[in-house]
Parts: structure tokens; sequence; C-alpha cells
């Protein structure tokens, strides 16, 4: 079964409620990676670069690519907080069958767009983590003061 039309299958018995509140998660999802991402770049700009085991060209196209998620995370966030004020107005009681059918459509263009980002978020942290484990398993092996006692 193709996976966008279990996706409308799904979206097609959301209430309202529902998107609001899934659409609240993902919000709180996206400020998390947000900070996370800043953090990121921090750990790749404090590593010692003649140290690093990975070439200067790996590090570099990773912290390119991070940089290139973060604006897609503050996209991502700022149309998830747009679909959120709309969803807002939906729940206001009054039956807006249209403006509700919109909203379910946009819901699950943007559940697909969420997805996507996660994924390739998860795929760079990984990278990230792999290169922070190797560089600290380099420095471990050197001691950390050279007395002679």
């Amino acid at each position: 079964m193709n996976t966008r039309q279990w996706n409308l299958k799904y979206i097609k018995w959301l209430s309202a409620e529902e998107m609001n509140e899934a659409t609240k998660k993902w919000i709180s999802e996206l400020e998390f990676i947000r900070d996370e991402q800043q953090f990121f770049d921090n750990l790749l700009a404090k590593l010692p670069n003649e140290k690093i085991i990975y070439s200067y060209c790996y590090v570099r196209n990773l912290t390119v690519e991070l940089g290139d998620l973060e604006k897609e995370n503050e996209l991502l966030l700022k149309v998830a907080l747009t679909h959120k004020n709309k969803l807002d107005i939906l729940l206001d009681g009054f039956n807006q069958i249209e403006q509700e059918q919109t909203c379910k459509e946009f819901h699950l263009e943007l559940l697909e767009a969420i997805s996507m980002f996660l994924i390739k978020h998860k795929e760079v942290k990984k990278d990230i983590f792999k290169i922070s484990k190797t560089n600290l398993k380099d420095q471990k092996k050197k001691p950390l003061i050279n007395s002679k006692s």
C-alpha cells in the first residue's frame, strides 16, 4: 500500500483538535532541534582540526549540510506555527467544512515535509556523533599531563 494513500485515509479521520495537537508536537520538536543544531554547530567548530581523523572536506560538507538543515528547520517551524494559527481558528466552534478540508490537505503535506526533514536530521546527527566519538577516542590516547614525577 502506498504511504501517501495510507496517510490520506488517516488524515480523513482527523479532527481539528487532533491536527492541532499534532502540530503543537511538531513545533515543540522543531524548537528542540533548533537548540540541538546550535549545539552541533559549536561541537563541530571546536573539533581540533589537526586531530580530526576524517578529512577536512567531510567535516566541511557536514557543516554546510547542518546549515541547510537549520534553514529548513526555521522554515518548517514558521509554516507549522502558521498552520497552528489556522487550526486555532477552526477550533472556534463554527462548522467550516471547506477550511477544514484545506487544513487537512495542508496537514498531510506538512506531515510529509517534517517526516523527511527528521530523517535527514537524524542522518546528519549520526554522522556528527560518529566524528565526535572518533575524535574523543583519539584524545583519550594522549596523556592529559606530561609530567615526570
